[in-house]
């Protein structure tokens, strides 16, 4: 391992994680992307204003995981890094949003529409992530 790749590792793992902060940001605008959490805006437990230091941490875990997840799946990828980076979109999307927008439904009386309209607008935002992820471990020389 050359004395520069952890570094490289390190700082990809940082910019992914802001990756994902901004994806979250601009995306949470979406209506249909909060839904799922405005559903339940009056159950006792809903938070009337979200709880940042945590979804900051969450960001920096996401970085973390998106980093090394796509380092190892990323090898396996043919073509250009943004097509590389849609594959992997696809599968932060089924990992994060799909499995995540299900086992909500599990838990709590969401509607089928309402965990469609999640799923559906989870799309473009793990597309997003994937690709940004991708180009930056090329750019940063972390894969081929």
């Amino acid at each position: 391992m050359n004395a520069g790749r952890p570094i490289r590792i390190v700082l990809l793992a940082g910019i992914s994680g802001a990756i994902y902060g901004i994806c979250d940001l601009v995306f949470s605008w979406n209506p249909l992307a909060a839904a799922p959490y405005v559903a339940h805006a009056h159950e006792a437990v809903f938070r009337s204003s979200p709880r940042l230091d945590v979804g900051f941490l969450a960001e920096l875990v996401n970085g973390w995981i998106a980093a090394l997840s796509y380092l190892v799946v990323g090898r396996a990828l043919t073509g250009p890094a943004w097509r590389r980076g849609m594959i992997f979109g696809l599968g932060i999307w089924g990992f994060w949003v799909i499995s995540g927008t299900f086992t909500a439904s599990v838990w709590l009386a969401i509607p089928w529409s309402v965990s469609g309209a999640n799923v559906i607008a989870g799309l473009p935002k793990c597309l997003a992530i994937g690709a940004g992820v991708a180009i930056v471990a090329k750019k940063l020389k972390l894969v081929d």
